[in-house]
């Protein structure tokens, strides 16, 4: 088969009976089979779809998404290339389907492409124009884009949304390449981050004017507030756009773009005055939701998931579409008022855990189909056995000790990458070969793009290789799990003379002890040997496991960290307050500063880590959220005292701290005793009373904790990264039998 043509509907109404009787009308040489995925019609639409012979699945509408369902329809297709189009974009003529496939045909390089939209003659005239100009830009015959300009793509926003442009309503992709890069399963601008991704990866797009469709809506006025606000978050999501950055913007830019308007209604000679000041109305008003929905959009992923939640119920039209249906399929809405409302302190424990102040609505889905859980770290795997020939090539090319490293995928600011990445370079500077492969990773497909991820984002040596997956990962000396999950591709890859585990915390303590637990700690009876983060990890894996560990310590990157002038004599603790990280004790620390705040309201409370703005706070308190690297130095010079909890691991932010000549405050426990002491710290027990207490003593007594921060200060600088990485360095060669 040549072609799979896909069609979500759903109430498609009258216009799907023409659009499928000009679908099996085309004048084509290639065979191609048409498809239609109906979530949930209550019209006649199913009746239509019968009469024709079109492949029909149908799903429950909770199982609806645009990215999820067009993948789905296309995998019920055979064809080499896939052709979406939507009920109600009508073919504009039967040349349509061979217009389409010829121009991918132009070069195999081309991932996808798309054909231009034609408004429908009862297209209103502001649309009308927006849909003919939007189109005209991409030129008048079949033309090829590609990703010919990094440079360019890098600086210039707008080149980068021409670039990843794309519309689904009317669009081919090669099933080659949707089966490397299928659709996200996103609410909006799936097509767009598609062709981002696909750009990203160097392939091709092509624009064909003439694969035309009819495609054009008249929604009434006040839709296009939702609309707007769905289509902002989208942007966001894939361009970090947004139209209005702050509030005193919406209504200049809303005139600005309405006086445009008006010149071009006045140029209008078809229209009488009174159509005329009816559409100026009208471009008036839309342009005002647009902005205000557009800024609301764009600060969507800028707030927490509870505020998230509210804006989606009021202003989301898909939100709507997806949740609040009728009949059969019927969400069950339950009205909850005042449902966390605060009762005193016994209140606040429940109100802070739920993240929710008072809801109108709680929406809860019918729960439908099947939930799958993924278990491939654990199962399936491969075995990559051990090939002698590889170890004699990488041997003949030169004597390098070659270690690869298997992580997780990658997010911007990840802590743990920042590490790993930091005793990779270190080894690479120190002459051995080091590779990084990401293991289940999806963001990326090509490893092009990937190091530029990598390299934007991370301070890592460049001349370490860089792979987006584990596909072809190569024979190493040396072969590293850096997460739980890793540890399951390790132990089946033979292919290395030794396995290591870079271990920075204890991963089972991440859980509830349930399944993801139990995985996470089998992986410390693999017999890998053990690269901890400090001595609590290197004992407690030991003597539970019997683990082979060498430990290493903590130091900062001491370009950032270092004391400047405090510039006021105003008190001041802060609270690294991260709520969604349960073992940082947020709720703890919280009831321990609101005891505190009754005995000393005279400091100031800053809250640093997560914007905990949608938290009910009892007291007056600064909401710092999270805090750009640059700044963290100034910040913490400002404060007298930072109090850091953990139920794991410790972090980097206590040596941190100290290096800005500020105390640290956290509690004992062995997971902390192995770096934080008496003499360097002010340490706690983990209760609420005790931590309010420590706080009263210290700043009643601020002088007397002057030599804590002193000591702290000296620690802090006597690390070194440097001595952490040769510690490293030598437990690889001594397990490798090449350290002297």
């Amino acid at each position: 088969m040549d072609v799979s043509i896909i069609i979500p509907t759903k109430n498609a109404g009258d216009l799907l009976d023409t659009i499928l009787e000009r679908v099996f009308k085309q004048n084509t040489s290639y065979t191609y089979e048409v498809i239609c995925v109906d979530s949930g019609s209550t019209d006649d639409t199913i009746n239509v779809i019968k009469k024709y012979p079109v492949k029909l699945f149908e799903i429950h509408p909770s199982e609806f998404g645009h990215g999820k369902t067009r993948n789905f329809g296309a995998a019920q297709g055979t064809g080499e290339f896939i052709v979406f189009i939507t009920q109600d974009a009508l073919p504009c003529d039967e040349n349509w389907l061979e217009n389409f496939i010829n121009a991918m045909k132009m070069d195999e390089e081309i991932a996808g492409g798309f054909g231009r939209h034609v408004p429908y003659g009862n297209c209103n005239v502001l649309d009308n124009r927006d849909i003919t100009v939007h189109f005209k830009g991409f030129g008048d015959k079949d033309t090829v884009y590609m990703l010919d300009d990094p440079e360019r793509y890098e600086k210039e926003e707008g080149y980068r949304h021409f670039l990843a442009f794309f519309s689904d309503n009317n669009s081919c992709l090669r099933r080659s390449v949707w089966k490397e890069i299928p659709y996200d399963d996103v609410d909006f601008a799936e097509d767009q981050i598609w062709c981002r991704k696909i750009i990203e990866n160097h392939y091709k797009k092509v624009y064909c004017p003439s694969a035309a469709v009819y495609h054009s809506h008249n929604y009434p006025l006040k839709s296009y507030f939702k609309r707007y606000y769905d289509e902002y978050k989208g942007i966001y999501e894939l361009h970090q756009y947004r139209i209005a950055v702050t509030p005193f913007k919406i209504l200049p830019l809303s005139c600005w773009l309405t006086k445009n308007d008006i010149k071009y209604i006045l140029t209008l000679e078809a229209l009488s005055i009174k159509k005329k000041l009816k559409w100026i109305y009208y471009a008036a008003a839309r342009n005002f939701y647009k902005v205000h929905a557009g800024y609301l959009g764009g600060k969507y992923h800028l707030l927490s998931s509870s505020k998230q939640q509210k804006m989606d119920m009021k202003h989301s039209m898909q939100y709507l579409q997806r949740n609040i249906m009728s009949g059969e399929n019927t969400m069950l809405l339950v009205k909850v008022k005042n449902v966390l409302k605060t009762e005193g302190i016994s209140g606040l424990i429940k109100r802070v855990r739920s993240r929710l102040k008072s809801p109108e609505l709680i929406s809860i889905p019918m729960i439908t189909g099947k939930r799958g859980l993924s278990i491939n770290f654990a199962h399936n795997i491969e075995k990559i056995p051990f090939s002698n020939d590889d170890y004699k090539t990488s041997k003949l090319k030169d004597d390098n000790v070659y270690i690869n490293w298997i992580v997780p995928e990658v997010g911007i600011g990840s802590g743990g990458h920042i590490n790993i990445f930091r005793f990779a370079s270190f080894l690479q500077q120190k002459g051995h070969k080091n590779r990084i492969y990401v293991f289940g990773g999806v963001a990326y497909t090509r490893d092009e793009p990937f190091k530029r991820f990598i390299y934007k984002y991370f301070d890592i040596d460049k001349t370490i290789e860089l792979y987006c997956n584990t596909n072809n990962i190569q024979f190493a000396d040396a072969t590293i799990a850096t997460s739980w999950q890793t540890a399951y591709f390790v132990n089946a890859f033979d292919n290395t003379l030794k396995k290591f585990y870079f271990v920075q915390d204890y991963e089972p303590y991440f859980y509830a002890l349930g399944s993801e637990y139990v995985f996470a700690q089998n992986t410390y009876k693999m017999g890998l040997v053990g690269l901890t983060a400090g001595d609590w990890l290197k004992n407690k894996l030991s003597k539970e496991f019997e683990m082979k560990c060498t430990s290493f310590l903590f130091s900062y990157d001491k370009e950032f960290y270092k004391p400047m002038k405090k510039r006021d004599n105003i008190k001041r603790v802060l609270f690294y307050a991260r709520p969604v990280t349960p073992r940082r004790m947020f709720e703890i620390g919280l009831l321990a500063l609101t005891d505190f705040n009754r005995k000393c309201p005279d400091v100031d409370i800053i809250f640093a880590g997560w914007d905990i703005s949608d938290y009910a706070i009892p007291f007056p308190h600064l909401n710092a959220g999270s805090v750009k690297v640059s700044e963290l130095s100034d910040l913490y010079s400002q404060c007298d005292i930072v109090l850091t909890l953990s139920g794991t691991n410790l972090s980097l932010l206590p040596l941190e701290v100290m290096a800005c000549y500020t105390a640290v405050m956290s509690n004992r426990g062995e997971n902390v005793d192995w770096l934080l002491d008496e003499q360097n710290s002010v340490l706690c027990d983990l209760s609420v009373e005790d931590i309010a207490l420590k706080l009263e003593d210290f700043f009643t007594n601020i002088d007397a904790y002057s030599k804590i921060v002193e000591n702290g200060y000296k620690f802090s600088i006597g690390t070194d990264w440097t001595q952490e990485g040769l510690k490293v360095e030598k437990a690889i060669l001594e397990e490798l039998g090449k350290h002297e």
